[in-house]
């Protein structure tokens, strides 16, 4: 009886350790995918293509603000010669 609960300990600690190996050499591959994975999203990220501003001119508001300015430059020199 004691020889067979010894037995049985013995397989239990080898089925144990087995399985722990087992989790470990995941635990491994796993760090190992996650490693490769941030270098190549880290290569990814620099290879983003820069975006180019293009400058959109909207050339009716553009003189319209100008007309705007030269009409308050006038009205600023009237106010300051006048009084």
């Amino acid at each position: 009886m004691q020889a067979d609960l010894e037995e049985s300990k013995t397989q239990e600690n080898a089925k144990l350790r087995t399985t722990l190996q087992e989790m470990q050499l995941e635990f491994q591959e796993s760090k190992a995918l996650l490693i490769k994975e941030r270098e190549s999203i880290k290569k990814e990220a620099e290879q983003v293509p820069t975006i180019q501003e293009v400058p959109v001119i909207d050339n009716e508001l553009v003189n319209k603000l100008t007309a705007e300015n030269e009409m308050l430059k006038v009205k600023l020199f009237m106010h300051c010669y006048f009084f």
